[in-house]
């Protein structure tokens, strides 16, 4: 079976070699609303709903709309962004608290959570140090700032 595969299970009496087609009806009604949730649910906020906030003066749009950065600017955050959520990654799939980091680069326990909050006091120079330090490697650094503008968009 495909892992996308969806399956319907409806109990009727079988009198013939066919499925009742009050059962196939219902079963492509169904799927029909199983397709029309997950479309609203990739559509982030439903259309309707978009349409009541604006027409209530709300503006509907991304951190980037609202901040109006440049491509520059936005670029920069994602690259701050990309290392910090790195940080957090690493840490957890060594099964480490942030105590147990900051001891591992002689820093202390809020300081890693301001790292991994991407927090603009914390140096990108510490961010490294503290990815390197948990066995990422060079290359890994490369990919999360040349990926940062895809993976991790504000």
């Amino acid at each position: 079976m495909d892992e996308d595969a969806i399956v319907i299970a409806a109990v009727f009496s079988r009198k013939t070699g066919k499925t009742p087609k009050a059962v196939l009806d219902s079963s492509r009604q169904r799927l029909r609303a199983h397709d029309a949730d997950l479309q609203r649910a990739s559509m982030g906020i439903e259309e309707d709903k978009k349409r009541r906030l604006e027409k209530a003066g709300w503006k509907i749009g991304s951190a980037e709309d609202f901040l109006d950065l440049t491509a520059e600017e936005r670029a920069f955050l994602n690259v701050k962004i990309a290392p910090a959520a790195a940080v957090r990654d690493w840490r957890a799939a060594r099964s480490m608290t942030q105590t147990e980091v900051a001891r591992l680069v002689r820093s202390s326990r809020s300081q890693v959570a301001k790292m991994e909050a991407a927090d603009p006091t914390v140096s990108l120079d510490l961010v490294f140090r503290t990815l390197l330090t948990l066995g990422a490697p060079l290359t890994e650094l490369g990919r999360t700032i040349g990926g940062a503008e895809t993976r991790h968009q504000i």
